[in-house]
């Protein structure tokens, strides 16, 4: 059986948190590229156009508000898929739930009881709990007398 789909809200924001996340990411791409170009230009217009070092550096410097404008469109888009991870993740949550408690039925039915170990958060109708408490308390016995005692 196929989970229903839930969160349509938050899915649907996450969607276009995502879009939009893309599209800063192109402007933020095509900003970068023309100040990058637009680098040389002033360093033309400067007149240090001959020293090649001044230029590359004032090209980097003219590209840096796009590469910033494209890290925030990546910051959008990783946002959006983590959302919608943990979305995911809310709903795989409730369906093994679902499968949890629907086996948990089963067996109680097979064995003819209604208490069961789900049903009980302390574990003391179970039979297997009540020997371990047995066993665990003769084995904190034993090591409670080998340690020394202190003077």
């Amino acid at each position: 059986m196929k989970p229903q789909k839930s969160y349509r809200t938050g899915r649907f924001v996450c969607r276009i948190m995502q879009l939009t996340g893309w599209g800063i990411v192109a402007t933020g791409g095509l900003l970068m590229v023309g100040g990058f170009a637009s680098g040389g230009a002033i360093a033309s217009a400067i007149g240090i156009g001959g020293a090649a070092e001044a230029g590359t550096f004032l090209r980097l410097l003219a590209a840096t508000p796009g590469l910033l404008v494209l890290s925030i469109g990546l910051g959008c888009i990783l946002i959006g898929q983590h959302t919608s991870a943990t979305l995911d993740s809310a709903e795989n949550s409730g369906e093994m739930l679902r499968i949890a408690r629907d086996a948990n039925r089963r067996v109680d039915t097979i064995a003819g009881h209604g208490d069961s170990v789900m049903s009980d958060p302390d574990h003391r109708n179970a039979s297997w709990a009540q020997g371990t408490e047995k066993s665990a308390g003769a084995t904190s016995a034993r090591f409670r007398t080998r340690l020394p005692t202190a003077q």
